[in-house]
Parts: structure tokens; C-alpha cells; sequence
């Protein structure tokens, strides 16, 4: 599948509908995590053009114009376009969690982002870990 069709499958109704019964952050990373269109859209990240194309996809996103009455439709593709992207890159990650930390009405884009936030400001002496990362652990592309 190419990469125009994965984003529009990932930005779907049905998609988000799929992903989106989750009850938690770490179940909803387990479904996010399993669905054909982010594993091919993983896969084809490991181009650095296809890559950037996410990137600049994911940052076009933050800025579509929204009615802030409601939940930002486009909540659930920037989660997993964020997720994808910190696995590639940490540090762009990273610069994309404070965009999508600064977006309105997002509910699990806002936790991936603060979930990638978080990691930064951890010591590296510190070894716990946090439940929170898990959207961003599974299916590494490293």
C-alpha cells in the first residue's frame, strides 16, 4: 500500500473506530500496535523520504482547523503518527510531542506525546519504568 493510502485508511472513521474502544493507554498501544496499516506504515518508515513524508503528514495535522466544541478527529492518526515517529527518531519525537502537546481536543495523541515528554526529563539513573511509553516500546523498527 502506498503512503497517501495508509494515511487515509490510518485517518479513517473506521480506523479510529477499530483502535479508538480502548479503555486504557496501554491496551489501546496493544490495538494501535496490531493493525495492518501501522505495521506497513512502520515498514515503510525505514526510508528516510517515506519518513519524512509521516513527518511533515504528522505536523500538517496538528494544523488542520478544528471545531473546538468537539474532539479533534484527527486524535487517534496523530497518536500513531507520533508513535511511529519517536521509534524512528527520538529526538524529532521528541520536537513533535510539543506540537502535539499544543494541539486542542486531543485525548491519546496528548498521551503519547506526554508519554515522550516524560522520558526526557527521567534521570538516567532512574530505571523504573512507565506503563505510559508503552505505545512507543512495541514493534521498535531498530
Amino acid at each position: 500500500m502506498s503512503i497517501q493510502n495508509l494515511f487515509t485508511a490510518i485517518e479513517d472513521f473506521e480506523f479510529g473506530a477499530r483502535v479508538g474502544v480502548a479503555s486504557g493507554f496501554e491496551t489501546f498501544g496493544s490495538i494501535v500496535c496490531e493493525q495492518d496499516e501501522v505495521k506497513q506504515l512502520r515498514d515503510c518508515c525505514k526510508d528516510v523520504s517515506t519518513y519524512r513524508q509521516l513527518y511533515k503528514r504528522a505536523v500538517e495535522v496538528c494544523n488542520r482547523s478544528i471545531d473546538t466544541d468537539y474532539a479533534n478527529p484527527w486524535d487517534i492518526p496523530l497518536a500513531v503518527y507520533l508513535a511511529i515517529i519517536q521509534d524512528c527518531n527520538f529526538e524529532e519525537g521528541k520536537i513533535l510531542a510539543r506540537i502535539v502537546e499544543s494541539t486542542d481536543n486531543l485525548f491519546w495523541a496528548r498521551k503519547v506525546a506526554l508519554a515522550i515528554l516524560s522520558q526526557e526529563t527521567k534521570s538516567p539513573a532512574d530505571t523504573s519504568t512507565d506503563p505510559d511509553i508503552e505505545i512507543t516500546a512495541t514493534d521498535r523498527l531498530t
